[in-house]
């Protein structure tokens, strides 16, 4: 019995060593497709998510996405992952719904739509517009941002939502106490004023934008155009 007691554990021991040497040979993830992603590469996705040398094995791989927390991505709310086999896996990615930023103490400060901070980074995003007029002491990752009015964060996001609706480059948005909105385009100066035909407004802009290329000046805008006489502009 003490032979093939010994002889059973040696066979065990070499069936685990073999299975070990297969799955770390043959299981290994070659092929990652990463999608839904517009402000990270595939590349830094994939950095996040395979931090660690053995992650690309399928079984290590497979145990961490069923039972460890979801890795921290900037500006991704979260992701799912799909293993479309043994050595292929599929990664949709959820970024964070931002509508501005803000410049504060050397770090760009980006809300949603409800005016919550979803991220403070180092790193600029181009096409999300700058946020100014806006009065506030400090401020809280995954708080809403307090200022006096939150009603102001209703008037970002129909600006916000107009301006890509109608594809305008927008550098800076600056709203005042009274609740004004004032953009800036390269050197013009664009007045809103109140968000009253804000949609219109934004609409008119868009058809005159071409003219304004190369342009500088003030645009003013704060009344809508309906008899076609046009928006009066006072040239720098």
């Amino acid at each position: 019995m003490g032979r093939r007691r010994k002889w059973a554990l040696l066979s065990l021991l070499v069936v685990i060593l073999l299975a070990f040497f297969c799955i770390k040979k043959y299981c290994v993830i070659k092929e990652i497709e990463v999608e839904g992603n517009k402000r990270a590469t595939a590349d830094e996705i994939k950095d996040y998510i395979f931090d660690k040398s053995y992650d690309v094995n399928t079984l290590v791989f497979w145990i961490k996405s069923k039972f460890e927390k979801k890795k921290s991505i900037p500006f991704v709310a979260t992701y799912d992952i799909d293993m479309i086999s043994s050595t292929k896996v599929k990664i949709t990615i959820y970024e964070k719904d931002i509508v501005g930023y803000m410049q504060y103490m050397g770090s760009y400060i980006y809300f949603d739509k409800d005016g919550i901070i979803v991220e403070s980074s180092s790193e600029l995003i181009e096409d999300v517009p700058l946020i100014t007029g806006l009065n506030f002491d400090n401020f809280v990752l995954n708080e809403k941002l307090p200022v006096n009015n939150e009603d102001v964060f209703n008037m970002i996001l129909d600006l916000t939502q107009n301006i890509r609706k109608y594809k305008l480059s927008v550098d800076k948005i600056y709203i005042s106490e009274e609740f004004e909105s004032t953009l800036y385009i390269g050197n013009v100066k664009v007045l809103l004023g109140s968000s009253d035909d804000i949609n219109q407004k934004l609409s008119d802009l868009s058809d005159m934008s071409d003219k304004l290329e190369g342009k500088s000046g003030t645009l003013d805008m704060k009344e809508v155009d309906r008899d076609g006489q046009g928006y009066a502009m006072k040239v720098k």
